[in-house]
């Protein structure tokens, strides 16, 4: 807490100090603790025995520093203190780092630093506790506020007047009802999260719900301000409701009640490390990751929905293929799910139902496992996946759907290669597919002209074609798309027809030996 090492005084500082001593100097006794307890022996009667002696003696510098080097720590302190008032200066300072910022005082005598600390910043009622550490670590308890301080002993029963100093000032509008005060949002109807900080010595516990909550506030550290005992935590518990809003009609709550805080958000939270914001914060993500190890019910954010799967499901916004994926996920256990994506959904379970998802789109072991691994390896996202695997299957089923045939014509098999592409892996890899192609005849060229046409993609390959291979793909445009949107017998007449209007004689003759006309 100390910083070691002298440094040079500035004149505020050197100031504040001579007057902090002047006023102590009025009373030196102020140091010494009111006492509301009937201990056999005070702690601190020595030390007020020498400090009357110093009071007796507050202008005589050689007394005050022959007591600033005997005696107890205390007394040593008030006599180091007071020859500010005789010097009326001090050069150098000594630094402490303390949860008011660094706090300069001045090196008289061999007191402890602490007690120098606190007995030359007595006029504060935080700084002035540093005075009483050696004794609360002995179990004693101290309490102070405006310009008291009080020792309760080894008792913790705050002061009624130090209660009310600490409750005058919380920064939170509360209601109190016989030893509960809350923000008027922790009801049992509430579904707000909230957290309980019951103070034991007045019995009395404090609510605050994390829409209440303060990040300038944390609310240990407000009524433990002007508190000094081994622990002070110790005099308090802590306690948390995670909650969530009841998406369903369930007659009783699966969910539990309370959920424990760990002892490290407690120990940062009495620390003053965190704001009562920040705890609830980080005490909500602790409820929700153990809520998500063994989920007790479905839920999707903030909301619940028990154990009806199907309201939870309509939660998400996905495409009609992906249902029977979605109702895959979320069978047997329940989940716990922090927003309404697809991909989170499915990469809740996809380690152990991934392949069985893929399964409801494709046969195919192999590929079932290619596709399963490419989400692991390369990092492709389950919905993505999902796609490809829907995508496989459309095109098995567009394949079911299409006749076989005898051996084909030359442009019946074009077409019919051209339409297999197109059904298979769409628009995009049609048109690169005619990109490739190495063909001189026009009858050919004038055929994969009307593929172009019927695919919004002429214009921009008219440099490819002469006057007469466009206008004849032009005028097989309809046909073409006859073709592309055909299946089964249907798709053979339209490849005979498509055949016959490009002026081609050839028979399209079925794997069954029938002869179209």
């Amino acid at each position: 807490m100390f910083r070691k090492g002298p440094k040079r005084a500035s004149k505020v500082q050197e100031s504040k100090l001579i007057k902090n001593a002047e006023k102590l100097a009025e009373d030196p006794l102020k140091v010494i603790p009111e006492c509301r307890d009937s201990c056999w022996f005070c702690k601190f009667g020595k030390a007020e025995k020498y400090i009357k002696k110093i009071s007796n003696h507050k202008d005589d510098k050689k007394y005050l520093e022959k007591l600033s080097r005997k005696g107890p720590m205390l007394s040593r302190a008030v006599a180091g203190t007071l020859l500010l008032t005789i010097d009326k200066k001090a050069p150098l300072l000594a630094s402490a780092k303390t949860s008011r910022g660094d706090i300069s005082y001045a090196r008289k005598g061999n007191a402890s630093e602490k007690y120098l600390l606190g007995v030359q910043y007595f006029n504060d009622p935080v700084v002035r506790l540093f005075a009483y550490h050696d004794k609360a670590k002995k179990g004693f308890y101290f309490y102070s506020w405006n310009n008291n301080i009080v020792c309760t002993g080894k008792k913790d029963q705050p002061p009624d007047e130090y209660i009310q100093n600490r409750l005058s000032s919380i920064r939170y509008r509360l209601k109190t009802v016989e030893n509960n005060s809350t923000c008027g949002h922790t009801v049992p109807s509430s579904s707000a999260s909230y957290v309980t900080l019951e103070w034991r010595g007045i019995g009395t516990r404090f609510s605050i719900c994390s829409g209440c909550a303060r990040n300038d506030v944390n609310l240990f550290m407000h009524l433990t301000e002007g508190m000094l005992s081994h622990d002070n935590s110790e005099s308090f518990s802590l306690k948390g409701r995670y909650r969530l809003e009841c998406a369903s009609d369930c007659r009783d709550c699966s969910l539990p009640k309370t959920e424990s805080i760990t002892g490290e958000l407690k120990e940062k939270y009495f620390s003053g490390e965190l704001s009562d914001v920040k705890f609830l914060k980080d005490y909500k993500q602790s409820a929700r990751n153990k809520l998500k190890k063994s989920p007790n019910a479905y839920v999707l954010g903030t909301r619940c929905f028990g154990n009806d799967k199907d309201l939870f499901l309509k939660g998400f916004d996905y495409e009609d293929y992906e249902e029977k994926a979605l109702k895959k996920a979320i069978e047997g256990k329940p989940l716990v799910v922090d927003q309404n994506s697809v991909n989170e959904l499915l990469g809740t379970v996809w380690k152990q139902k991934g392949k069985e998802i893929i399964r409801l789109f494709v046969g195919d072991e192999e590929r079932i496992d290619e596709l399963y691994e490419s989400s692991e390896e390369r990092k492709i996202t389950p919905r993505d996946v999902l796609r490809t695997a829907y995508n496989i299957k459309k095109k098995n089923e567009r394949l079911k759907s299409i006749p076989s045939f005898e051996p084909l014509p030359t442009e019946a098999r074009m077409a019919h290669e051209l339409a297999m592409v197109y059904k298979t892996q769409g628009k995009d890899e049609t048109i690169s597919h005619i990109d490739g192609l190495d063909i001189s005849d026009t009858r050919l060229k004038a055929l994969t002209y009307g593929f172009l046409e019927a695919l919004n993609s002429g214009d921009s390959h008219q440099w490819r074609y002469d006057r007469t291979e466009i206008d004849v793909g032009k005028s097989l445009k309809k046909y073409v798309l006859k073709l592309l949107e055909s299946e089964g017998d249907e798709y053979a007449r339209a490849l005979q027809d498509l055949m016959r209007m490009s002026g081609s004689t050839a028979k399209i003759v079925l794997e069954d030996g029938t002869e179209l006309r």
